[in-house]
């Protein structure tokens, strides 16, 4: 058998191994490939997605990027490097890689749905939406595209433009858990509490341990004032995940509201521990501690939180009620235009 057929029998049972989820076997068929031919564009993706699967993350981008140097304007490539880069953190260099992706294949609507998601991961869901709606517009019938641009006009707080999106999202593909779990979460934000529970019940028929329906769930119970049904969410989270940021504030917040702050303190200090700069748990904190008269913890909670976010107005509230300084004056645009006049 010549070379060049052994590499094209490898490379085909590497494809059925990784369809399989047999990635040490598919691997070894690919080593076998680069051996030969080191250059050899399928093998290096293939390689790639395994390293990125199994968490190799840096491999994996090394692998990708060569995969970019033999094929420099193959959105495939682009895109896989891109989504590599996305993983690392390293948003401005995958926004690079989208970007060119989207020039030399723009009609793939997979690259723009990840710029999309690049951005939103950036804080910029202004140009996210603009992306998703090409990707939209491109492929109306995906789903990945209508969930991103909910998501950005969810950051924006356009939420009746955001239910629109989820509701899109699953007209097109019914099973779309992230899709459905967004639209339980836009009517938990719009109000409708009895429609996200149902929404989030449903998600946990499917998979009683996801994690965000459960928390979510919990969200709705309590503020329904159904606490004990609300605890059990949050509990049950836990146990799953103890690591689970957002359960430990959910059920801060449930004990707060029972007038438990002491209890409150104890699970918002484990999501400190998880996340020391989370603002929403420093908040709470502070209010714990104004529940227990201790207002230097409050304080301190707050001044926390300005550390982190100098401009924070619910903290310089906070602190100048703690600290009986009186309420300072809340930013508006006059304010703002004032402070660049300043500068001018």
């Amino acid at each position: 058998m010549t070379e060049l057929s052994l590499n094209d029998v490898n490379l085909s049972r590497a494809v059925e191994f990784f369809k399989q989820g047999q990635l040490d076997d598919a691997q070894t068929c690919l080593l076998s490939v680069l051996q030969a031919a080191p250059a050899n564009p399928d093998a290096l993706y293939f390689m790639s997605m395994i390293d990125f699967r199994a968490g190799r993350t840096a491999v994996a981008e090394n692998r990708a990027c060569e995969l970019v140097y033999v094929m420099p304007e193959d959105g495939k490539a682009l895109n896989l490097l891109g989504n590599i880069q996305m993983n690392l953190g390293k948003f401005d260099e995958a926004n690079q890689t989208y970007a060119r992706g989207m020039k030399s294949d723009p009609t793939n609507s997979t690259i723009w749905v990840n710029a999309a998601i690049c951005f939103l991961g950036q804080g910029k869901p202004e140009r996210s939406l603009e992306l998703s709606r090409e990707a939209a517009s491109l492929e109306p019938d995906s789903s990945n595209a209508h969930n991103v641009m909910g998501s950005a006009y969810l950051a924006i707080n356009q939420l009746a433009d955001a239910k629109k999106c989820f509701e899109m999202a699953l007209s097109v593909s019914p099973g779309d858990i992230d899709a459905k779990f967004n639209l339980g979460k836009v009517q938990l934000d719009m109000g409708s509490r009895d429609a996200a529970i149902e929404i989030f019940d449903q998600i946990l028929m499917e998979n009683p341990l996801h994690l965000q329906a459960l928390t979510r769930k919990g969200d709705a119970l309590s503020s329904a004032r159904q606490f004990q049904d609300a605890e059990s969410c949050y509990r049950k989270a836990l146990e799953t995940e103890p690591s689970f940021l957002i359960a430990y504030i959910g059920y801060g917040k449930l004990l707060l509201s029972v007038a438990k702050p002491n209890e409150a303190l104890e699970r918002l200090k484990k999501a400190l521990d998880i996340d020391p700069t989370c603002i929403e748990a420093l908040m709470l904190v502070g209010k714990a501690f104004q529940m227990l008269d201790q207002t230097d913890g409050a304080a301190a909670a707050f001044r926390d939180v300005l550390s982190i976010d100098p401009s924070n107005y619910d903290a310089e509230f906070m602190l100048a009620s703690v600290e009986g300084t009186g309420a300072p004056a809340k930013p508006d645009g006059s304010y703002v235009r004032r402070l660049f006049d300043d500068f001018a």
